[in-house]
């Protein structure tokens, strides 16, 4: 995949690829939105641009380059994912984030650090990581996922450029599914209808209790 085959969110991928295509690349992002419209998959596409081999002319990644293909299962250098560890994120892991920012990126273009569930930050981890939002190395890009961007710090809310996550129409999430996961016509129509534009929540119902 790479970020203009992502369904919905048009106006956050351009802003994305003109960010590269510029080199006007913010260290500090939030993508914020309803669970399942895809900001996680954004991050990561957004991370295969930044360091694909063989990006094309407009900032898409290959999806077939080593470096790409190790974005995709986890195991690149300079791409790492920080989920919560049991409740929370805690300040272990953000320290490890910031023992390594600041270096240069080990085989990529840039390091990219993406924080899963960021409003599950406890403060102690959430001020330690302020200093680093602030003034981010131009090497690196912090990105915070969550559904519930009040619950994040008014410091980290402002220190950062937030992108707004919507939910997809009913048109490209019935494009969607038809294209990745094809059903029956009563029940893409039913799955379109109980989303409520969400690709996570579509993939997430048992039709039997339904039908």
């Amino acid at each position: 995949m790479s970020l203009a085959k992502l369904a919905g969110n048009t106006k956050i991928k351009q802003w994305l690829q003109q960010a590269i295509k510029l080199e006007r690349l913010a260290g500090s992002l939030i993508f914020t939105g309803q669970s399942g419209v895809g900001k996680q998959t954004f991050a990561l596409e957004f991370a295969k641009s930044l360091n694909c081999l063989h990006i094309d002319s407009e900032f898409n990644s290959c999806d077939k380059c080593s470096n790409c293909q190790r974005i995709t299962t986890g195991q690149f250098a300079d791409t790492r994912t920080i989920t919560p560890d049991g409740q929370f994120i805690k300040v272990e892991q953000v320290r490890s984030v910031i023992d390594e920012v600041y270096y240069r990126p080990f085989e990529g273009n840039y390091r990219v650090y993406i924080f899963e569930s960021a409003e599950r930050m406890r403060e102690q981890a959430a001020n330690a990581l302020l200093k680093t939002l602030e003034e981010p190395p131009s090497t690196s890009i912090i990105i915070l996922i969550t559904s519930s961007l009040d619950s994040l710090l008014p410091t980290i809310r402002s220190r950062t450029i937030k992108l707004y996550f919507t939910p997809l129409s009913a048109s490209v999430l019935r494009n969607y599914l038809d294209n990745n996961y094809p059903r029956p016509e009563i029940e893409q129509k039913l799955l379109v209808s109980l989303a409520q534009g969400s690709i996570g929540r579509a993939l997430s119902f048992d039709l039997a209790e339904y039908l």
